[in-house]
């Protein structure tokens, strides 16, 4: 056999197992839909919701956007679940009981994908500090913690893709197509060109042959594209343009090419972007706060510990035992982070665990479980009005007027179980436009051309302003002195809350660098306020600590 040959042969052998390998690994394809499937039979002391959460390599967190099974109750009775996971591949797998289930049983424990494993006592992790204890087949739980679950980890479980005969079909198809294609070539030219063209053809498929396997992007602060699959005819529609934005997040070489792109618009255009060192620009012009600790807030990706929260409630119910001592109600209000109530537009990092896991509420629980101070968060409350008017600003670090006199709404709501309350309530909306957010400063170089008129309550009470900071209000037609120490948020909350206390006063917390929040008690004596409200914003939370 001459070198001619022995070239073309082993050239067309190379190029039809190349082809072959990526023809199978194309979803719509594959010989079989059979998913990876979770499966156990569980059951519970009483109905109890749980959730199923999955991950698909080890640096990967549990989030929203891994969840395979979502609020099914555990039955008393023995029930079987067989759970599919939409993925290709998992590396671990949690399930969440919610609120104190009680006791609970879960036996056969069984994960079936490429390789079908069977999951014994040793194999669960136990978390929350649950009382347990092995059972035939399984193990039994016993909590009362607001958040208790088991992980089962290092699993490297692949989707079953028995492909067989199907590959060998391609690779001989593929095979005789090259040979023929190579033959004719080489009338043209000599084998080693027809070889070096081949190669060429082929070296154009190089990015899709070497994809990341990345799920974020920690440069860009977000989650990548996942890769789409095909199970059913639905999925087929749109499978193009989702294939086409997956490839444009995961191609050979992708990030030195976008160092070169960012070079590049240095050298034009300066250090501009949609990340700047105190903001980013989202979706439709939404702009969200960066620093603060913006990325770690919003992914909620770091928890109070128990001695935080502990040390946190004692300073609070201090506050509260002080002003019960003196006859003064006293209440503890969070105002929502912006990104937690539009997250929708905020597109550059991935959830690490839900809103209801964020420390807001992690601390309200606590609160509220282990003390006697009245307090709540307005993220519900927020959440329910967000689809009515705008509630927080595009552009602004802050709430609205709507966002304001809803937060103050749901404390009024509170505050009348403990006393009577004329809860005044708007009778118009006005409409104004807000152009002067403060974080357009933070995004030099970003031109912002918004036209967003939002919607302002047009109230029917008396009232003064007796301060040019508009932080002390008097209403004549009310009753009761309020004393509102608070952060920015404050003063919306303030003016809203003004129609209906006969006076308000704010005291502005000014934080610098890592103070604390700290609460002047002689203030409030000099006042002679009947209700004392401590606000923080969200992200504010943790100068609680230390006090």
């Amino acid at each position: 056999m001459n070198k001619s040959n022995i070239i073309r042969i082993l050239s067309v052998i190379i190029l039809s197992s190349l082809v072959t390998y990526f023809l199978c690994h194309l979803p719509f394809l594959r010989t079989s839909d059979e998913p990876i499937v979770v499966s156990f039979t569980a059951s519970g002391n009483y109905d109890s919701p749980f959730v199923l959460y999955y991950t698909e390599n080890d640096a990967e967190s549990f989030s929203e956007e891994r969840k395979a099974f979502s609020e099914n109750n555990l039955k008393p009775e023995s029930t079987k679940f067989d759970i599919s996971i939409p993925c290709d591949h998992i590396t671990r797998v949690r399930v969440d009981f919610f609120e104190r289930p009680g006791e609970v049983i879960i036996s056969n424990i069984r994960i079936k994908g490429d390789k079908n494993i069977l999951f014994t006592y040793n194999d669960v992790k136990i978390t929350n500090d649950l009382t347990f204890e092995q059972i035939p087949d399984g193990i039994k739980i016993i909590s009362d913690k607001i958040d208790p679950y088991i992980v089962i980890s290092e699993l490297d479980l692949n989707r079953p893709v028995p492909i067989g005969l199907m590959a060998v079909i391609i690779w001989i198809l593929t095979f005789v197509l090259f040979w023929i294609l190579l033959k004719r070539m080489s009338r043209e030219m000599d084998s080693e060109n027809a070889f070096f063209v081949l190669c060429f053809v082929l070296i154009l498929f190089t990015p899709r042959f070497f994809v990341s396997k990345e799920t974020v992007s920690l440069e860009e602060k977000r989650a990548l594209t996942e890769k789409p699959v095909i199970n059913t005819k639905e999925d087929i529609k749109g499978y193009g343009k989702k294939y086409e934005e997956w490839f444009n997040d995961h191609f050979f070489q992708r990030k030195d090419f976008q160092n070169l792109h960012d070079g590049i618009l240095e050298v034009f255009r300066g250090k501009q972007g949609r990340l700047y060192n105190d903001a980013i620009v989202g979706e439709e012009q939404w702009m969200f706060l960066r620093k603060d600790d913006g990325f770690v807030n919003y992914a909620n990706s770091k928890l109070f510990s128990e001695a935080e929260l502990d040390n946190i409630a004692k300073y609070i119910q201090k506050l509260d035992s002080w002003c019960n001592e003196r006859g003064k109600k006293f209440y503890f209000f969070v105002a929502p982070d912006k990104d937690k109530i539009y997250g929708e537009y905020y597109k550059y990092v991935i959830k690490t665990n839900p809103d209801s896991l964020s420390r807001s509420q992690q601390l309200i629980k606590y609160i509220q479980k282990n003390t006697n101070v009245k307090c709540l968060s307005a993220y519900n409350r927020l959440m329910k009005e967000k689809g009515k008017e705008l509630l927080y600003y595009k552009q602004d670090t802050h709430w609205s007027d709507m966002g304001g006199y809803y937060g103050a709404d749901e404390l009024l709501a509170l505050m009348s179980s403990d006393m009577e309350i004329n809860r005044c309530k708007f009778v118009s909306l006005d409409s104004m436009l807000w152009q002067n957010g403060d974080m357009r400063g933070m995004c030099p170089g970003y031109k912002v051309v918004d036209e967003t008129f939002y919607k302002m309550p047009v109230m029917n009470e008396e009232r003064s302003v007796m301060s040019e900071g508009s932080t002390h209000y008097v209403c004549p037609s009310r009753q009761r002195k309020i004393m509102v120490y608070g952060d920015s948020f404050g003063y919306m909350l303030a003016k809203y809350l003004s129609y209906s206390f006969g006076e308000v006063k704010l005291n502005p917390i000014a934080r610098v660098g890592n103070e604390h929040y700290t609460i002047v008690k002689e203030d409030i004596d000099a006042l002679d306020s009947d209700v004392v409200v401590l606000e923080v914003v969200e992200r504010f939370l943790p100068f609680l600590y230390g006090h």
